[in-house]
């Protein structure tokens, strides 16, 4: 999620403050550090601080090219996540999928954990930042940039399907399809106790998830028996535009896999509709037809030049997509509360991220949507 989401918590807690800088700024002596620790030492001076609010980042100038260093808070994120995304990244990058390689350190490990937190180093981005300072639901600025962002997210779905992670740990930082693409009930107690953050704000607030979440447990019954027919992959699982470098209308590189995790391998072409067709911020605030369905189709249409859907896949793209941030929208609590201790924070993330996105879905509005999408899939690819 970038920083400058629209609006501060307000007192109806709609919207989610990321304005603030959280973590400490990457200090010179941080840089000079950790750029002195990899495998080909480098030196360079700050360029630009990231506005990304849940890790320290800064882009670097090392005269020989830019590098971009990232400091997660200590103890939010196990090593062996970021390994399992790190070997993503190789992994699609040796497939021919463009986005900014990680650099090894002395030790040949692409993540090096202090005291102060758990460092990466990426070589820097090519292209045009475009969205950089944009919300994380924002609309592309045009269908071509949609159509070109639905075929980047096909090839990327192409270079992932044979990448297999030797271990990912449950953890804040992950955007997954497991707890609702079973029964839930039966999930979420082993679900909670590996996620002590969530459990911790559950308790200490008197809150259950029990309690709002009957329109999940109806899209989930539909979208079991889909589920298990799906090819699975791992995905980027946050494939907004403001995490994509562009080139004219086409994407040139897609960064920040942070979130990656293994999923259906449609799971991305969900999220980059949940992403970038609907408003959020606006359908919150009471907005509820600030959906684009020519973004949408545009989406669909790239992604299908690139790598057709098989049948399955389509009924699964519909199942899914009420449910596509539904766990994401929990597992953030672990973040919220359990490393950045913000109740207003994890408050959004159950009561609008997991609760209201869902709810729209259950409305008029949002059945409707769902059936002309049905429809466009099964009659116009």
């Amino acid at each position: 999620m970038r920083a400058r989401e629209r609006a501060a918590v307000s007192e109806e807690n709609t919207h989610l403050d990321v304005t603030t800088r959280f973590w400490p700024v990457i200090s010179d002596d941080e840089i000079a550090r950790v750029l002195a620790r990899l495998t080909h030492p480098l030196s360079g001076t700050a360029l630009a601080v990231s506005n990304r609010p849940t890790a320290a980042g800064v882009l670097v100038d090392t005269r020989s090219a830019t590098v971009f260093i990232k400091r997660y808070g200590p103890g939010t994120v196990p090593a062996d996540h970021l390994r399992a995304v790190h070997g993503m990244v190789a992994h699609v990058r040796a497939n021919g999928f463009p986005t900014p390689g990680f650099l090894p350190f002395a030790d040949s490990d692409t993540v090096w954990e202090t005291p102060t937190g758990t460092w990466e180093v990426c070589e820097g981005a090519t292209g045009e930042d475009r969205y950089r300072d944009d919300p994380t639901w924002t609309v592309p600025r045009t269908l071509d940039e949609a159509h070109g962002l639905g075929a980047m997210t096909a090839r990327l779905a192409l270079a992932s399907s044979t990448y297999r992670a030797r271990r990912n740990p449950p953890c804040a930082y992950q955007s997954s399809m497991r707890l609702f693409a079973a029964d839930p009930r039966r999930a979420l107690p082993q679900w909670l106790a590996e996620r002590p953050g969530v459990r911790a704000f559950l308790e200490d607030h008197s809150r259950r998830i029990e309690d709002q979440w009957a329109p999940h447990l109806e899209f989930a019954a539909a979208y079991a028996p889909i589920a298990e027919l799906l090819p699975r992959a791992w995905t980027h699982g946050d494939l907004h535009v403001s995490n994509v470098f562009w080139k004219g209308n086409e994407p040139s590189q897609f960064i920040d896999f942070g979130l990656a995790d293994h999923n259906p391998a449609v799971y991305d072409l969900a999220l980059a509709i949940e992403r970038n067709a609907f408003e959020w911020v606006d359908i919150v605030d009471g907005d509820e037809d600030a959906v684009h369905r020519d973004i949408t189709t545009a989406l669909i249409d790239g992604y299908e030049e690139v790598r057709p859907l098989s049948a399955p896949e389509r009924r699964g793209l519909v199942a899914m997509l009420p449910l596509v941030q539904a766990e994401a929208g929990l597992n953030w609590i672990e973040y919220q509360y359990g490393a950045a201790h913000s109740v207003e924070g994890a408050t959004w993330c159950l009561d609008i991220f997991f609760g209201e996105h869902t709810r729209w879905f259950t409305r008029p509005v949002g059945r409707d949507y769902l059936a002309w999408l049905a429809d466009s899939l099964t009659h116009h690819h």
